[in-house]
Order: C-alpha cells, then sequence, then structure tokens
C-alpha cells in the first residue's frame, strides 16, 4: 500500500459504514445477499445452495467457475451444523475437493482442484459472520501493513491462506461485536 493507513477510531470506522451504507452497489449487494440467507437459511436443498452460490459468486466476483458443482459439494458436506458451530475448519471443506479445475493447468496429467477460499469465507461468513471473517485480498493487504506498523502478530502472509491462522489475526487486529467461540476447530 503507497498511503500511510490510518489508526481505526471509532470516528474512521463511522466515517466507512456511513460511506458503506451509501454506496448503494454495495449496500445492494449485501441487502440482497441477506434477504437471500434469510429465506433459505439451510444448506439440506440442492436449489437453495445453488441460489446461494450463485448470488455470492457473482456479486463478490469470486470466480467459481462451476457453480452446480460447487453447490452439489456443499450439500455434500453436509455444513449446517459446522456453520452454526463457527468450525473454521469448514472454510477449507468447502474451499476444496469440489473437483472444479481449471482447463490450463499446467500438469494435464494430475489436474488439481482449483481452491475456492475466498468464497467459501464469504459462503460461512454470510451463514455466520461472527464465527467467519472474510478474507480476500484487500483485507490480506491492510492486515499486512497494519502488522507492519502496529506489529500485532507474527504472521507472514502466506499463513493468512490459513482460516484457523487468519482468524486469530482477525481477532488479534479487530474487536468483534461478540466473542468468536472457537478460534481453532
Amino acid at each position: 500500500m503507497s498511503k500511510a493507513i490510518h489508526t481505526p477510531t471509532n470516528e474512521f470506522v463511522q466515517y466507512y459504514i456511513k460511506s458503506f451504507d451509501k454506496d448503494n452497489r454495495i449496500s445492494l449487494t449485501d441487502k440482497s445477499i441477506s434477504i437471500l440467507l434469510k429465506k433459505f437459511p439451510n444448506n439440506v436443498e440442492l436449489e437453495e445452495i445453488l441460489l446461494k452460490v450463485v448470488s455470492i459468486n457473482t456479486l463478490y466476483s469470486t470466480s467459481i467457475l462451476d457453480t452446480i458443482k460447487m453447490a452439489e459439494w456443499i450439500l455434500k458436506c453436509n455444513i449446517d451444523d459446522r456453520l452454526k458451530n463457527g468450525k473454521a475448519d469448514l472454510v477449507n471443506n468447502i474451499a476444496v475437493g469440489h473437483g472444479i479445475r481449471s482447463n490450463q493447468s499446467k500438469d494435464k496429467l494430475n489436474p488439481k482442484d482449483l481452491i475456492f477460499y475466498s468464497f467459501a469465507t464469504k459462503y460461512c461468513s454470510w451463514h455466520n459472520n461472527n464465527s467467519f471473517p472474510i478474507y480476500d485480498s484487500f483485507v490480506e493487504k491492510i492486515l499486512i501493513e497494519y502488522q507492519k506498523r502496529d506489529k500485532f502478530s507474527n504472521f507472514k502472509a502466506i499463513e493468512l491462506k490459513d482460516y484457523c491462522v487468519f482468524k486469530n489475526v482477525i481477532c488479534l487486529s479487530v474487536s468483534f461485536p461478540k466473542p468468536i467461540p472457537t478460534i481453532l476447530s
């Protein structure tokens, strides 16, 4: 980041909350997903899961190449209890194992599943935002900058791709409205 980062005071945070709420593109996205999740809070019907996968994928540009395969994977993973209980290992469970592979894989004989880590954090967070902070490249960049400035943790950037580490770093760097019950699951 090239600009100096601000200390997140209450006033500074309130300013960005107001800016967020005024940005129709962003607030409309969140309101739409909220309505969808209120209507379909569980993950036991493929059609309902697919609606949520398509919405989160589209509105957050998470680049899921095969939304049907991802919805089938989420159904197969039987995630509702782990979502409710804030089990951090669920993020990795959704992010890999789904069988979605890139057509441009360098290793044609041994292609690997793509990793949809950011999508998985968003999907879990929309179901239980007090237990699942969202990871994306913007969050990663700002955490790294605050770490350089404030030395609040010893993480390395690559470690933020481990959800348990990421969740611990978030808990060290911000104060959640409610405590996160299960840091390491």
